[in-house]
């Protein structure tokens, strides 16, 4: 049976305990940053020759890090709510579970489409802009971005977003190459 602190001092002391614990974990050289996250330097350094993107989503605000080399930038996702966000995941998850006849895929490819219409407009596109990835690249070097994604925001497709019928084009895959990272 697991004993609860029945005081302010029993809480006290087990607070003095865990932090001399801690101290003693981060003596060790392997476990330095132990339970720490990384300085900002260390994450500029992760975004060597490409840019990190963590898309974070909470009931306060939506906001997406953009990572690279020589800053971390915050963008405000002003219309990249959380029901935006859920109405997105569930019609793009009633698309791709649709059985196979073929009125119900055509119905399917519209909702995808539409899905992937505002996931540009509302997340990847001002993502994009800020990053200066305005137009498809000339050179053989193309920008890479990593997606870092999270909780509901997995679900749903940022490396195919856009408008893919549209001249000029207007999508993910026409400005960048992506990777994706799934917490």
């Amino acid at each position: 049976m697991t004993r609860f602190p029945r005081s302010v001092s029993d809480y006290q002391k087990l607070q003095r305990q865990f932090d001399d614990l801690l101290q003693h974990i981060r003596s060790l050289e392997v476990f330095r940053h132990f339970l720490q996250g990384l300085s900002e330097s260390e994450l500029r350094s992760l975004a060597n020759d490409h840019t990190i993107v963590v898309l974070n989503v909470s009931a306060i605000r939506n906001d997406a890090f953009l990572i690279t080399a020589d800053a971390i930038r915050i963008l405000h996702l002003h219309s990249f709510s959380g029901s935006f966000i859920f109405d997105l995941t569930k019609s793009f998850l009633e698309a791709i579970t649709q059985s196979n006849d073929l009125t119900q895929t055509r119905s399917a490819i519209k909702k995808i489409d539409s899905v992937l219409k505002n996931l540009w407009d509302h997340a990847v596109n001002p993502i994009l802009q800020a990053l200066g990835f305005t137009q498809t690249p000339v050179s053989e070097m193309w920008p890479r971005v990593w997606w870092v994604r999270s909780g509901i925001l997995s679900v749903l497709p940022f490396h195919a977003a856009g408008y893919h019928n549209s001249n000029p084009p207007r999508s993910t895959l026409d400005r960048v190459i992506s990777s994706i990272v799934d917490f």
